[in-house]
């Protein structure tokens, strides 16, 4: 029996990729807008652009748990996946440069139909600040890392958090874009 039955099983793929959001923390850490926005990048950016990324034949999102699956096609054994001790080479490094740039100047102010359904950098921060108080969470780290921090910074803590919020602000009102925000080495 093969992997696939039914009416146009023969046309399927032998072999997909499957990522899911199953567990409570990866669904807590992606609700701030994560899921979302990966869900709409594969289902309606990802087919309007020429760069090296995985298509997905699905992706769905279930907004009241958060759980999601997104089935990709299979990359091959050739695939690498790298991480943060990977070395890659100048040409590695000038690639994942270009991808990147094909995909923020694809989009650079843009008036594309998806933008609406996407999350903004200022309202997925503000998710985080809501879901996860990331004030107080700041306020708690900066106090922590006395030790390494530079007596004359943190003598001004107070200012830390308003001016977070300043630069998410500031952020907020430049031209519209798509941003990967995950990078992953050698994508």
């Amino acid at each position: 029996m093969g992997l696939w039955e039914g009416d146009g099983a023969e046309n399927l793929p032998a072999s997909i990729f499957c990522k899911a959001a199953h567990g409570m923390t990866n669904r807590i850490i992606l609700a701030n807008g994560g899921t979302h926005s990966e869900v709409t990048f594969f289902n309606r950016i990802r087919p309007t652009i020429e760069i090296e990324s995985p298509t997905a034949y699905f992706a769905a999102y279930d907004p009241d748990s958060w759980r999601s699956i997104i089935m990709l096609r299979d990359m091959g054994p050739d695939t690498t996946f790298c991480n943060h001790k990977t070395a890659l080479s100048k040409r590695q490094f000038a690639q994942q440069f270009q991808i990147l740039a094909k995909l923020h100047g694809r989009f650079y102010q843009s008036n594309q139909d998806f933008f609406s359904a996407l999350l903004g950098t200022r309202e997925r921060f503000m998710n985080n600040v809501k879901s996860l108080d990331i004030e107080t969470v700041c306020g708690n780290g900066f106090r922590a890392a006395k030790a390494v921090i530079p007596p004359r910074m943190f003598a001004r803590e107070a200012e830390v958090w308003p001016l977070t919020i300043k630069s998410v602000d500031r952020n907020d009102i430049l031209p519209h874009t798509i941003v990967h925000s995950d990078v992953h080495l050698g994508e």
